[in-house]
């Protein structure tokens, strides 16, 4: 805390990430419920979003420094004084906005606060030891999967479970991938029209914008305007493989936050109809907020559980499916920490039944896209070839006819890679229903 104990960027970092780490509330929550945070300046919330997302895309990283400096007893620690010390590390070696004197200060004075005078000795003298000898860890060509998993800030599980699906080749240009970064997109909803906001960058992806760092959406005439939607390119290939035609009407399941529906709403123009399907209420409201910023009128917007949902049968339905997050490790890095490995069983069950209850949902002759943002086998090829067994009215479309080739595996599914795209990782499938 400051002199007039109100909270910094600093002290707000630690205090999101302890609440990640202990209660398992996702980082983009915890910040945007925060009464603190809200009363931030520009110039803080940006340091804050900076140690929050830095630290938990190096976090094993940033232990495997910290381990160097306390030889015993780490893995015993406070979750508060590990991510004071995880902040400060994060700091001193990634930033030069703030002195180093100035982070070990604020470390020390949270230490003070969290725990024992013995507890801020430590703090202080494990980051004085770094300034005075700094070390850093390095990677060697022979380095096993459980070495590499702490220095690259991923679970061994989930490392090895990269390479059992793709093998070794990719892994590290994954894990890098991963740990960048992200650029944010915007989709152009009028890519008739000029842009009116010359700071945006142009991209290889056509209407698509990226936002320079430092620029806020509220900043933009396009934004205020209704033309834009945040959208990373992968989840418009769910949108251009669907190929919406004037005048249909489209099923949107597990909708939220609203970006495939509002983009859809534009193609099938004013005579066509969306329905967006979400069962949560909390996101319903993003799915609002983006439908009356855009003026998409002909967004027809239903809470309801996807897995038992009844509808008139639509032209197409898209079924952007709950999934492990695995595409999006960038934008979201604590998925990596928050995701264990029974969780899979139960998504996978949850894909099935949502896959289930749309494929009655399309009109003969219909197709049904089944998208996610990520990378697992079992969640994509392997979910559709088991869907495709037992429904055998659904046939597959070569995804190669409506996206670029790049995007196309060998079988016709669609796949992004973030290391190989710079975009977010995403898979989908166009089935046809047959007449």
């Amino acid at each position: 805390m400051s002199a007039n104990n109100k909270p910094t960027a600093r002290s707000l970092a630690v205090q999101v990430l302890v609440a990640n780490e202990k209660n398992g509330t996702y980082v983009d929550l915890l910040l945007e419920n925060d009464a603190h945070v809200r009363t931030l300046a520009t110039r803080d919330m940006a340091l804050l979003r900076e140690l929050v997302f830095g630290v938990l895309r190096n976090r094993s990283f940033l232990d495997l420094h910290i381990r160097n400096y306390i030889r015993r007893g780490y893995d015993t620690f406070d979750v508060k004084i590990k991510n004071i010390l995880r902040v400060a590390f994060y700091q001193l070696l990634f930033l030069d906005r703030v002195p180093d004197y100035a982070v070990i200060s604020e470390a020390v004075e949270q230490a003070k606060t969290a725990g024992t005078g013995s507890q801020a000795k430590l703090v202080n003298g494990v980051l004085r030891t770094f300034q005075r000898e700094p070390w850093k860890p390095e990677l060697s060509s022979a380095a096993d999967l459980q070495e590499i998993a702490e220095y690259m800030s991923h679970p061994l599980w989930l490392v090895t479970r990269f390479v059992e699906q793709f093998g070794a080749e990719e892994l590290l240009p994954w894990l890098k991938s991963n740990n960048r970064v992200p650029v944010t997109f915007l989709r152009h909803l009028h890519a008739q029209e000029a842009c009116m906001d010359p700071e945006l960058q142009s991209t290889d992806f056509d209407g698509y914008f990226a936002m320079p760092a430092g620029l806020r959406l509220q900043m933009l005439k396009g934004w205020q305007t209704g033309r834009y939607i945040v959208q990373d390119p992968s989840a418009g290939l769910a949108v251009a493989l669907l190929a919406a035609g004037d005048g249909e009407r489209i099923i949107d399941l597990c909708a939220a936050p609203g970006g495939k529906a509002v983009a859809l709403a534009n193609l099938v123009g004013p005579e066509g109809r969306i329905v967006a399907v979400e069962i949560e209420k909390k996101r319903l409201g993003k799915i609002h907020e983006n439908v009356t910023r855009t003026g998409a009128e002909n967004v027809e917007i239903v809470q309801a559980d996807a897995r038992m949902v009844e509808l008139d049968a639509a032209d197409a339905v898209l079924v952007d499916a709950p999934c492990s997050g695995f595409g999006v490790m960038a934008r979201k890095p604590d998925i990596r920490w928050l995701r264990k490995p029974e969780d899979m069983r139960a998504l996978l069950r949850l894909q099935r039944h949502i896959l289930h209850n749309a494929a009655g949902l399309v009109k003969p002759g219909g197709r049904l896209i089944y998208s996610t943002c990520t990378t697992d086998r079992e969640e994509n090829e392997m979910m559709v070839t088991a869907f495709l067994q037992q429904h055998r009215e659904f046939a597959l479309e070569n995804a190669g006819e409506f996206v670029p080739e790049r995007f196309v595996t060998e079988r016709g599914f669609v796949r992004s890679w973030p290391h190989l795209h710079g975009i977010d990782g995403s898979f989908a499938a166009r089935l046809v229903r047959r007449k």
